[in-house]
């Protein structure tokens, strides 16, 4: 019972799932913690400085997860990109880094992927040549939010041809996006419904189309949520797939756009 205890009084604490939404005001619920930071090299400054004052007022342990070629930490307005691995801060509050050796049987990718990335985030260049487009393909990754506009009407309309279907003007960033939608069609969540565990980015299928209103994750929902909070995802950004699995085959379009800070769509 002593072992279950100890365990229980240091359980995992969640810092947040959406940093952004955490309030600054419960510090003091960091007190007796053990924090888990995932993709600590993408974590705001201001986060971390928060993280560091809770480490020097409770003394609590924190272990950090990241990929050292990882984006910058997206610091909105700031021309500052920060180091976390040189961060004294940092240093303070883990005290010892280690680095993994890459081993396939491990790893998310294979090790022809492992070879074309290492080559890639040293020089700048892909050591391999891709197919040329497909567009039959329901899966496409890009860089810029105009060929995302460009291309999702287009698999829209090969994908509700010769099915019942409706028009419906999204809401995407303040800006109004036109589709073809219909039933079992593939969309992405671009808002948080937590009473309905439905998160950004979260992908789902529409199941039925009746009255102005549509099912999601056995869900209804009217037509002004519905078209502010999802949108057809058959091209998405590469930001949006971060940590995202793909299991079939896809487009990468704008690689010519991608840089090192881009990687991900390898």
């Amino acid at each position: 019972m002593g072992k279950k205890k100890d365990y229980v009084n240091n359980i995992c604490f969640t810092f947040d799932k959406y940093f952004c939404e955490w309030n600054v005001g419960a510090i003091d619920s960091i007190k007796d913690k053990t924090l888990f930071i995932e993709e600590c090299s993408m974590v705001p400054n201001k986060w971390m400085t928060l993280i560091y004052k809770a480490y020097t007022m409770f003394n609590i342990k924190v272990f950090m997860f990241a990929d050292p070629n990882q984006c910058v930490p997206v610091e909105p307005g700031s021309q500052i990109n920060y180091d976390y691995l040189t961060s004294e801060a940092i240093n303070e509050m883990c005290g010892k880094v280690e680095t993994l050796q890459y081993i396939e049987k491990t790893c998310r990718y294979d090790k022809q992927t492992h070879n074309m990335l290492s080559t890639f985030l040293k020089h700048g260049k892909v050591s391999a040549h891709f197919q040329a487009i497909d567009k039959k393909l329901y899966k496409n990754i890009c860089y810029l939010n105009s060929t995302r506009i460009k291309v999702n009407p287009e698999c829209c309309n090969q994908f509700t041809k010769g099915k019942r279907y409706v028009t419906i003007d999204f809401k995407y960033d303040n800006k109004k996006e036109t589709y073809r939608v219909c039933k079992n069609m593939p969309i992405l969540a671009t808002d948080n419904i937590k009473d309905k565990e439905i998160f950004n980015t979260m992908e789902f299928v529409i199941e039925d189309i009746k009255d102005n209103k549509h099912k999601v994750n056995n869900e209804w929902f009217d037509q002004k949520v519905f078209h502010e909070s999802f949108i057809p995802r058959f091209c998405v950004t590469v930001y949006k797939y971060q940590g995202a699995d793909i299991k079939e085959p896809y487009n990468v379009y704008d690689v010519n756009r991608m840089d090192k800070n881009n990687y991900t769509q390898l």
